[in-house]
């Protein structure tokens, strides 16, 4: 249990040192930047391909767990991306708005992406 423990902790942490609360868009911020990726790209194709990988799911889960909960509840969708959007151009976006409120970034991810998305991407009426 405590391998398990340790494995996924460190798939959390992605290659971060962890400094800041995990989930929070500090956190966020310090694994997906733009800058941080470049810094991994650096170090390592194999793991610049793993850590986006990682910001990519770790995005994709927050709008599914989002739209899933919603559907569960029989509510309409709060944002609405074109169908031609990529899972890569949502995370982007996300990441995006995420270090644009610094002073935001103590709140969940999560909380941030689906504020942002909504704004975004508002559904029609």
């Amino acid at each position: 249990m405590r391998a398990l423990t340790a494995a996924l902790t460190g798939l959390i942490c992605f290659s971060t040192s962890c400094m800041a609360e995990i989930g929070d868009g500090k956190w966020f911020v310090d694994a997906c930047s733009t800058s941080a990726l470049k810094k991994v790209e650096q170090a390592s194709k194999e793991k610049y391909l793993s850590q986006l990988g990682s910001c990519n799911a770790f995005v994709m889960g927050i709008i599914q767990g989002h739209h899933a909960t919603r559907a569960s509840y029989k509510q309409p969708p709060t944002f609405c991306p074109p169908k031609s959007t990529t899972n890569f151009e949502m995370t982007a976006a996300v990441v995006a708005m995420v270090e644009a409120q610094p002073s935001r970034q103590n709140l969940f991810v999560a909380t941030l992406a689906i504020e942002g998305l909504r704004a975004l991407f508002p559904c029609s009426k």
